[in-house]
């Protein structure tokens, strides 16, 4: 469970009732809201919207393709919903 959110029914391929679930793992942080996942590296200093991924996990479920530049409203808007 994540905030009472019982994740398993996720899991199972089926969707969960909430809008955005957001993660840490080690000094990595991130949001996923839909198909979008925003997410801030290890160890950054550079200031705040320039070091952030952005990835449509439908399309590129690796991650291999940030994509922040191409979407600067929507890197604002998930990092405005920011859960640190």
């Amino acid at each position: 469970d994540v905030d009472n959110i019982n994740l398993l029914p996720g899991l199972l391929g089926n969707k969960i009732d909430r809008k955005a679930i957001y993660f840490k793992y080690k000094t990595a942080c991130g949001i996923r809201l839909f198909d979008w996942k925003l997410v801030s590296p290890k160890d950054t200093t550079a200031p705040l919207y320039t070091h952030l991924g952005l990835y449509n996990l439908k399309i590129n479920r690796t991650k291999n393709n940030n994509v922040a530049s191409n979407y600067p409203y929507l890197v604002k808007r998930l990092a405005a919903n920011w859960v640190h």
